[in-house]
C-alpha cells in the first residue's frame, strides 16, 4: 500500500469589512427653520423674476393685464367671426326669398299678359321693361278700361218709320266746306300721339284707342 497523503484544504480567507460611507450631509440639514424658509423665498423671488424677464414684463401684473387683453382680443375676434356667419345666412335667405319673389312676379306677370285680348297686345310696348313697374302699369291700365273690348253692337229691331215731314225751305244758307275747319298749325293725330307718348304712354295709348283709324291712316300715308 502508499503511504501518500492527501494534500489539506486550503483555509477560507476572512472577508473583509465593507467600508463605511460618509453621509451626505445637505445644507437645509444644517439650517434652522427660519433660514430654510427664507432660502426658500429666497429661490422663489429669483425664479419669478427670471420668469418675467423672459415674459418681458417688470411686474406680475404687467403679465396679467396682457393676458387679459389677449382674452379680450380672442373673444372680440370669435364676436366679429359669429356676427359674420350669421350675416352671411341672413343674406342667403333674403336672396332666396327674392329669387322666389322675382319668380312669382314674371309668372303672374305672364298670366296678367296673357289675359289681355290679341288685338290689345301691341299696346303691350308702351309698358315699362322692369316687371314690377310693367305690373303696376298693367293694373292701372286695366283700371281705366285700356285692354276692354269694345261692347259689341245692339242687335238691329224693326222699328216703324216715321212719317215724313214737310220740307221747309232754308231760310240761311250755310257756307261750304267744312263744319269745323282745323286751325292752321295744329299738329296731327299722329304727332299728338307721338309727343304724348314721350311724357304719358298711358294717357298715349288712351290717346290712340280713340283715333285708332285716323292714326293709322296718317301712319300710312307718312309711309307711302
Amino acid at each position: 500500500m502508499s503511504d501518500a497523503t492527501t494534500p489539506a484544504a486550503p483555509a477560507a480567507a476572512t472577508p473583509s469589512p465593507a467600508p463605511t460611507e460618509t453621509p451626505v450631509v445637505h445644507d437645509f440639514q444644517r439650517m434652522s427653520l427660519d433660514q430654510f424658509n427664507g432660502r426658500l423665498k429666497a429661490e422663489r423671488e429669483a425664479a419669478r423674476r427670471e420668469w418675467l424677464k423672459d415674459l418681458g414684463a417688470d411686474k406680475i401684473e404687467d403679465v396679467k393685464a396682457r393676458l387679459a387683453k389677449a382674452s379680450e382680443l380672442e373673444n372680440a375676434q370669435l364676436s366679429e367671426l359669429e356676427k359674420a356667419k350669421k350675416t352671411a345666412q341672413e343674406l342667403a335667405g333674403e336672396a332666396k326669398r327674392a329669387q322666389a319673389y322675382e319668380a312669382s312676379i314674371k309668372k303672374y306677370l305672364e298670366a296678367e299678359e296673357a289675359a289681355i285680348p290679341e288685338g290689345k297686345r301691341s299696346l303691350l310696348d308702351l309698358a315699362p321693361e322692369q316687371p314690377e313697374a310693367r305690373l303696376e302699369w298693367l293694373a292701372k291700365a286695366k283700371t281705366k278700361g285700356l285692354f276692354a273690348e269694345p261692347p259689341p253692337p245692339a242687335p238691329k229691331t224693326e222699328t216703324q218709320a216715321p212719317a215724313p215731314r214737310e220740307a221747309k225751305p232754308a231760310t240761311t244758307m250755310a257756307p261750304a266746306g267744312p263744319s269745323n275747319p282745323k286751325p292752321a298749325g295744329t299738329p296731327s293725330l299722329l304727332q299728338q300721339y307721338l309727343d304724348l307718348k314721350k311724357t304719358n304712354t298711358l294717357a298715349a295709348a288712351h290717346f290712340r284707342l280713340r283715333h285708332e283709324k285716323a292714326i293709322e291712316e296718317e301712319q300710312r300715308a307718312k309711309s307711302a
